[in-house]
């Protein structure tokens, strides 16, 4: 019994097998190879090169910073005993600000002018003297010296009184008040910040591949979203040098009046900075076409449709333009770059549309 079952099973056995082999046989003969370049292609998305007039037009974001910054301090120790001014309040050039208590510099004060009065006294009392001979020249020299050490007292004394009063050193704005009526004179922060933002910087970075454009002079259009998206004129007044070691972007500093002071520093303002146009043509691709190679350098990959495979290529970008990017150096006005799928694909490989 145990033996007509087994020959049984081994027959049905026998039979799926080979049925599965036919089935897989015929299935290889009449499909595609999978080694067929169209089966292993990548589907990928391609966008042509195209060539736009050269506007010499960049935009920026900056940020409105004062004309001038001035950290205010106390030149001498002590308490400071009154303050007169607000943060954000109009300043005149000597005005008071703050002063400290006074007592011990007062008492001080008194003293170098005894001191001075009794040397001066000395003085004019035997300077006679001396004149006619009766005054030996060492004795003299003492009274002059002494006379000259109590005057350089006074004036110490005198110049001490006078820096316990924090005055304006121009006209301008307390940008900042970190000062109250019993604190020390000497903390971390100045206990004032004067600003003067009669007329503002515009600071922006520029890309290095950019900085080559912008010159100092040049015009430029400032719009500010906190002001109810108001226009400004400014022009160009400095160009960085040193490049930020991180970002490898240039400070630019744009000037322009602000004479109603309503552009206040930390505001945000879009920067359109002119240059002069040319009849040049730029070449103009998707910004999703560029990437890296493992190198850094910056590349694309180039679309063969006589062989439907890509390849790398460096290329040298400019400015921005909305979603594309202008290219300096490395592409052909036939090129077509792929814009989708570019992460899945290599050098030479085979991609489908």
């Amino acid at each position: 019994m145990f033996t007509r079952h087994f020959s049984k099973l081994f027959v049905f056995l026998g039979i799926s097998s080979i049925a599965v082999f036919s089935f897989t046989s015929c299935n290889t003969a009449g499909g595609k190879n999978p080694s067929d370049n169209s089966s292993s292609a990548i589907k990928v998305e391609v966008a042509s090169v195209i060539s736009v007039p050269d506007t010499g037009l960049f935009s920026y974001s900056g940020t409105v910073e004062p004309l001038r910054s001035i950290p205010l301090n106390f030149q001498v120790t002590g308490t400071i005993s009154q303050v007169y001014v607000e943060e954000g309040q109009s300043v005149k050039s000597g005005q008071l600000l703050a002063c400290l208590n006074k007592a011990d510099l007062t008492s001080a004060n008194k003293t170098a002018r005894a001191t001075y009065k009794q040397a001066k006294d000395a003085y004019d009392r035997l300077k006679p003297v001396f004149e006619n001979g009766s005054l030996t020249e060492m004795k003299w020299v003492e009274v002059t010296t002494g006379l000259d050490k109590a005057e350089g007292m006074l004036e110490i004394s005198n110049s001490n009184l006078e820096k316990t009063e924090l005055r304006a050193p121009e006209s301008g704005i307390i940008g900042s008040r970190n000062a109250e009526p019993g604190m020390s004179s000497i903390q971390p922060q100045s206990p004032f910040t004067l600003v003067n933002i009669e007329k503002v910087f515009i600071k922006i970075s520029v890309p290095e591949q950019e900085i080559p454009f912008i010159k100092t002079g040049e015009s430029a259009h400032i719009l500010v979203a906190a002001l109810g998206s108001r226009l400004y004129d400014a022009r160009v007044h400095s160009v960085g040098v040193v490049a930020n070691s991180i970002s490898r972007t240039y400070e630019v500093k744009l000037i322009l009046n602000n004479p109603s002071m309503d552009l206040k520093p930390g505001m945000i303002c879009d920067v359109s900075l002119h240059r002069s146009a040319t009849s040049k043509k730029v070449a103009v691709i998707p910004t999703s076409a560029v990437t890296m190679d493992k190198h850094g350098v910056t590349m694309v990959y180039i679309l063969d449709r006589s062989t439907m495979t890509v390849a790398q290529r460096s290329i040298v970008t400019g400015i921005f333009r909305g979603n594309n990017i202008s290219v300096i150096s490395g592409l052909e006005s036939t090129d077509e770059v792929v814009v989708t799928g570019k992460e899945k694909i290599n050098h030479n490989s085979h991609v489908a549309l």
